[in-house]
């Protein structure tokens, strides 16, 4: 037979009053930071519907190894050129007027619909449709279309301007 109990060992009762502790802090915090909470609740989730929180957990994770990739991969001639790129295309980008920048936009993409026949249904294409080609009376009937002289304009003042800037670089060299 087995051999009788002659002790009886009660669990720590400290060890469960910090549990509890531990437990009612938590819960206050959560309590008092509930928007906070669920927001962050809320990103987790959308992290994991979109499949990004595996990879952002492993980055976490292993984060020196990742950031001394990222290091190794742009220490590297053509790394530190496409950096020096991407600062001066922000600086670029943060010089335009955004008003302006908004209807050259839309203006391309109104002309490239047009020419894929995404307004109207049917594509421009010359080589598709057998059309013959377009000659210099034809050219000259299209600068009667006030669409295409608008467009011609802003496109003669946008040349003017990327000269100017050409002129005055070349010059303070």
């Amino acid at each position: 037979m087995g051999e009788p109990i002659t002790s009886i060992q009660r669990p720590q009762t400290a060890a469960i009053k910090s549990r509890q502790s531990t437990h009612e802090r938590v819960m206050a915090q959560l309590a008092s930071d509930e928007e906070g909470v669920i927001a962050g609740l809320r990103l987790l989730g959308a992290l994991e519907d979109k499949g990004l929180l595996p990879l952002f957990t492993a980055m976490v994770e292993r984060g020196d190894q990742v950031l001394a990739r990222g290091v190794e991969a742009l220490n590297t001639p053509s790394g530190i050129s496409t950096l020096q790129i991407a600062i001066t295309l922000l600086q670029w980008v943060g010089k335009l007027d955004p008003d302006s920048v908004s209807t050259l936009l839309t203006a391309l993409t109104a002309g490239v619909n047009r020419v894929a026949g995404k307004d109207d249904g049917t594509a421009v294409s010359v080589s598709e449709s057998g059309a013959r080609p377009l000659g210099i009376y034809d050219l000259l009937a299209k600068f009667q279309d006030p669409s295409v002289n608008t467009a011609i304009a802003y496109l003669f003042e946008f040349l003017a301007g990327m000269g100017e800037a050409l002129r005055a670089a070349r010059l303070s060299k």
